[in-house]
């Protein structure tokens, strides 16, 4: 079976866009973004309704794909790791990867107050 890592960058991509955009997901979602500080904490500063929301997202595609449970699992794992880690406050850089994959760096340019969603 082919991996579904395109499917699944496809829905936590334009999830995460429309979170910002749609003011029902943003109502829920602006938690996350009002921590005052971006660190390991606040990748889990999140509204129970937003968290529900993301972690569809991110389970949809690999159960719609038939994906093993234990794939599925794996997957949440390392989502869950990576929040971890582009919300921690280290100035590791990834080069050109940072494009594809992101880092701390972009990350917290991302949480920056000017950045937001609709208010």
């Amino acid at each position: 079976m082919r991996s579904p890592s395109p499917c699944w960058d496809f829905c936590i991509y334009w999830g995460h866009r429309a979170q910002h955009t749609i003011p029902v997901l943003w109502r829920f979602y602006r938690v996350h973004h009002t921590a005052e500080a971006v660190d390991y904490l606040a990748a889990y500063r999140e509204h129970p309704l937003d968290n529900i929301y993301t972690r569809g997202l991110e389970t949809l595609p690999a159960v719609l794909l038939g994906l093993d449970l234990n794939a599925i699992a794996g997957f949440v794992t390392f989502r869950g790791l990576w929040a971890l880690f582009i919300h921690s406050n280290t100035s590791i850089r990834l080069g050109a990867l940072e494009m594809l994959l992101g880092s701390p760096h972009l990350h917290h340019w991302h949480h920056d107050k000017a950045e937001g969603g609709i208010d």
